[in-house]
């Protein structure tokens, strides 16, 4: 059975984005340098501005995920009201807390 997400939920249908911090699309990326060398590529990408902040990191956990998260909201230059990601098991756990914590709507796609 798939992990409970207490907090995450589908993205209603018919969800507006009209301002800015209204959805933010959140995403990693494994991108490979050589034999055996790689680096998770973290991104944020406000889907109303198109404002975007990247980070790389030698690991995509989900506590790098909730830093990284934590960053966005200090330095995105409105408030983020929601955050949109895929399953990937950095966006579970410690990401999914700071959602919460945060009071930011955690949206996963199916």
């Amino acid at each position: 059975p798939r992990p409970r997400r207490p907090y995450a939920q589908r993205k209603p249908k018919g969800y507006e984005v009209g301002h800015p911090g209204d959805l933010i699309q959140v995403d990693t990326l494994t991108v490979t340098l050589g034999p055996g060398e790689r680096i998770q590529h973290f991104s944020a990408v406000d889907l109303f501005t198109r404002f975007s902040l990247a980070e790389v990191h030698t690991r995509a956990t989900a506590n790098l995920a909730a830093s990284f998260l934590a960053r966005l909201m200090v330095r995105a230059p409105f408030p983020i009201r929601a955050v949109q990601v895929d399953g990937g098991s950095e966006f579970m756990s410690d990401f999914e807390e700071a959602c919460e914590r945060l009071g930011v709507k955690l949206f996963v796609l199916p």
